[in-house]
């Protein structure tokens, strides 16, 4: 089955964080915890969820997610460009969450560390350029790189 551009671009970069920053990956996994999150990617519903020691993008089930991000694959641009905020594409109605006060601080605190961890993987700038294309269908195969355990990428993220 054909991947959507946004939920591609989720599983893709999740691997490549997994491989290139295994460090924010772990980090990432523990933020997110027993957590089940519903996404609405360009109107498509998913659930991320951890899966044992992986982190997975799968269909929306039945089951209730403590939180949910709608979001479209020009709102994802544009806070990866650093163009604008999270609290802004918030306020300004292009992302939409539902949740407790509780649970919603912890995601945010989850996606903190899921964009910290992109920016230091160097597979990342190819796979956002395919989506800036819009096109994940004809996107180059991504080349994850080869780091170990004393690469500077694997050093702790900023506050």
């Amino acid at each position: 089955m054909a991947e959507r551009t946004l939920d591609g671009f989720v599983r893709r970069s999740l691997a490549i964080l997994e491989h290139e920053h295994p460090a924010g990956y772990r980090r990432l996994h523990a933020a997110l915890g027993r957590r089940r999150v519903e996404l609405g990617l360009d109107g498509d519903p998913f659930v991320l969820a951890v899966a044992g020691a992986r982190i997975r993008l799968e269909p929306a089930a039945s089951e209730r997610a403590c939180a949910a991000v709608e979001l479209g694959r020009a709102t994802v641009v544009s806070i990866l460009d650093g163009e604008v905020e999270l609290l802004d594409a918030l306020l300004a109605d292009h992302l939409h969450v539902r949740g407790s006060i509780a649970e919603l601080g912890e995601l945010w605190d989850a996606t903190r560390l899921y964009l910290h961890g992109l920016i230091r993987c160097p597979s990342i700038p190819p796979l956002l350029d395919a989506l800036r294309a819009g096109d994940d269908h004809d996107a180059p195969s991504v080349d994850l790189v080869s780091t170990n355990r004393e690469n500077p990428r694997d050093q702790p993220d900023p506050p």
